[in-house]
């Protein structure tokens, strides 16, 4: 019964992930268009696409034929060859290169217009970000500044943000739904973090090491070909488990600090979680902390099988 209700429970659980991924990806909608979310669009030179072509949170690059709108929110639009419409792009900049056609209007809002010599607006273009007034600009270290444009290495900020907000989002989802079926799991594998963390993240680190020598020796042998599919299980859900762990100590350690009130392991978790994505924003510090965290985090998880057995110190009432 019990071995039914763990199944379920991994069962919705990989739904879930499957659908954060599938954000992640592009659609081709029912009259022809593409839409995509979080990430760039491409349309090929030899491409001819019959519908409005979107993308939030990415960029989109025409070098073949639209017959249709063009629009990009959160993103930039550049335009190779023709667009049979409207181009259109909301916090970001139109780029018109020089073979560039646009039977439409053209129209960039918190972004500019940019036209090469050469290309064609058979519409009207225009600019609700203050228009071409002002030059001036700078870079420090990877933060640029540059016609009323703020870049972090190259990348607008609010891709730059969106993408960090959408990332945030997802793992609290993903956090509260793994928590809501395993609460008692995560609890178990947090009360272990602490107790021998160096030897955890040694465990970790071997086991993020060997993972993919274990799958390639499985994919070679016939009999283990169809235990590939729950290695990888066990790798994601390892890593889940032990980083939920890990997070649920910081939520614990952020309420004991600030002296905050909540008592819930969903809170702490979650707290946590937040906790650790403020974290991994600072420069280089951020990336040794994610590193160490995930390997910790999954040492836990592997040693203490996924927190399924009691531990010793655990009261059986």
């Amino acid at each position: 019964m019990k071995n039914g209700l763990l199944i379920r429970r991994i069962f919705w659980v990989t739904v879930l992930i499957s659908i954060l991924t599938l954000m992640g990806s592009g659609f081709v909608l029912a009259d022809g268009g593409i839409f995509q979310m979080s990430g760039d669009i491409t349309v090929p030179e030899d491409k001819i696409i019959n519908g409005d072509v979107d993308s939030m949170a990415g960029n989109i690059n025409i070098y073949g034929t639209v017959n249709g709108n063009v629009t990009a929110m959160a993103g930039d639009v550049t335009i190779y060859n023709k667009v049979n419409g409207n181009v259109q792009s909301m916090a970001g900049s139109i780029y018109l290169r020089n073979k560039a056609e646009v039977s439409g209007d053209v129209i960039a809002m918190a972004g500019r217009v940019y036209q090469d010599e050469g290309s064609v607006i058979t519409g009207k273009i225009t600019e609700l970000s203050g228009g071409r007034h002002g030059n001036m600009s700078w870079n420090i270290d990877g933060l640029e500044f540059s016609h009323g444009n703020f870049r972090i290495n190259g990348i607008p900020w609010y891709i730059k943000f969106w993408g960090g907000v959408t990332g945030l989002i997802s793992w609290l989802a993903l956090g509260a739904l793994i928590m809501f079926l395993f609460a008692t799991q995560i609890q178990r594998l947090a009360g272990s973090v602490m107790e021998r963390p160096g030897y955890y993240f040694l465990i970790g680190f071997l086991g993020f090491l060997l993972s993919p020598f274990l799958i390639v020796v499985l994919a070679i042998t016939i009999v283990g070909i169809p235990l590939i599919p729950v290695a990888i299980l066990a790798v994601i859900f390892g890593a889940l488990f032990g980083q939920l762990a890990v997070a649920r100590v910081i939520g614990n350690k952020v309420k004991e600090m600030f002296g905050l009130h909540y008592n819930t392991e969903m809170a702490r978790v979650l707290v946590g979680i937040v906790s650790m994505f403020l974290i991994t924003l600072i420069p280089i510090v951020g990336l040794v902390f994610f590193f160490i965290s995930l390997c910790i985090g999954f040492g836990v998880a592997l040693k203490n099988r996924f927190g399924i057995e009691k531990r010793s110190d655990e009261n059986d009432t």
